[in-house]
């Protein structure tokens, strides 16, 4: 699919450090990426994932729902499966 890169989220309580958020995402290889649809409803779809080099690569097809969302808007959220972790980003490239 490309990669995604992280960016930090911004909360005045329970903040994850660099260091945290790398180590839970070596750890979750599963997780549900949210994108925003053409009509603006939010999409969920479960992936799979690798963390490298300071960046999220998403398992997938090049074509598809999440591929039109991610290209007409760069936003998304990533939910760690089995990690109470919201990580939000921007599509860095596709």
């Amino acid at each position: 699919m490309g990669e995604l890169i992280l960016c930090k989220i911004e909360m005045s309580k329970h903040q994850l450090n660099d260091v945290q958020i790398k180590e839970i995402l070596l750890k979750a290889p599963v997780g549900n990426i949210a994108t925003i649809n053409e009509n603006g409803y939010p999409y969920v779809i479960p992936v799979h994932f690798i963390y490298h080099n300071g960046k999220v690569y998403i398992h997938g097809l090049p074509i598809g729902q999440k591929i039109s969302n991610i290209l007409a808007n760069e936003k998304y959220a990533l939910k760690l499966i089995s990690w109470k972790v919201l990580i939000l980003g921007k599509r860095l490239v596709m």
